[in-house]
C-alpha cells in the first residue's frame, strides 16, 4: 500500500510503459506547444494526437495534461529538463501553485492544494505562467523541474495512486 500526502493508505498501482510515439506526444506537450501545432509537428491528426494524450493518461493514472508531463518526469517516461536559472525568485505561495499544478488535475484540487479559492487560482496560475516565462500550464511544469521548483520525487496523486510521494511529505 502506499500511502498520501494525506496519510490515505491506497493500493499500489502498476504502471504500463508508454510507447515511443506517446512520449513523442509528451515532448510536444512539454514544449509547450498546443494540440494542433503539436500533431502538426508529429504528423497526425489532431483526433489522433488526443488518443494517444488519453492513452497516456490512463497509463499514467492522471488527467491533466500538465500532471502527465510530471508524473511522465517522476516515473523516468520523459527525460527531466536541463536545469536553468529562474527569471526571478519565486516565493512559497508559488512554489505551492506550481507543485500543485504538478501534481493535481482538477481545478479545485489544485485550489485547494494551493490554498486559494478557485476563484482567484485561474489568474494565480496565468500570472505564475507569465513571470515564469510559461506558454501554458504543462510547459510551466517543466519549467518548474528546470527551475528546481518540482523535485522529481514529488508524487502525482490521483484518486487510484500516489506516483514518487512518501509518507509524511507535504
Amino acid at each position: 500500500m502506499a500511502t498520501s500526502r494525506r496519510g490515505h493508505h491506497r493500493a499500489a498501482t502498476t504502471f504500463t510503459s508508454l510507447t515511443l510515439t506517446e512520449v513523442r506526444v509528451l515532448e510536444q506537450l512539454a514544449q509547450g506547444r498546443d494540440t494542433a501545432e503539436a500533431a502538426g509537428q508529429l504528423k497526425i491528426s489532431v483526433g489522433t494526437f488526443n488518443g494517444h494524450v488519453g492513452s497516456i493518461g490512463r497509463k499514467l493514472h492522471v488527467g491533466s495534461r500538465a500532471a502527465k508531463v510530471h508524473a511522465a518526469i517522476v516515473t523516468g517516461e520523459l527525460s527531466r529538463p536541463a536545469r536553468v536559472e529562474p527569471p526571478e525568485d519565486f516565493g512559497p505561495d508559488d512554489v505551492e501553485l506550481w507543485r500543485a499544478v504538478a501534481t493535481r488535475s482538477r481545478p479545485q484540487e489544485i485550489a485547494d492544494a494551493a490554498g486559494l479559492s478557485r476563484a482567484t487560482t485561474r489568474e494565480a496560475i496565468r500570472d505564475l505562467m507569465e513571470r515564469a516565462g510559461a506558454k501554458n500550464e504543462t510547459h510551466l511544469v517543466v519549467l518548474g523541474h528546470a527551475f528546481g521548483v518540482i523535485a522529481t520525487g514529488e508524487g502525482v496523486e490521483t484518486p487510484a495512486v500516489v506516483v514518487g510521494a512518501s509518507s509524511g511529505e507535504k
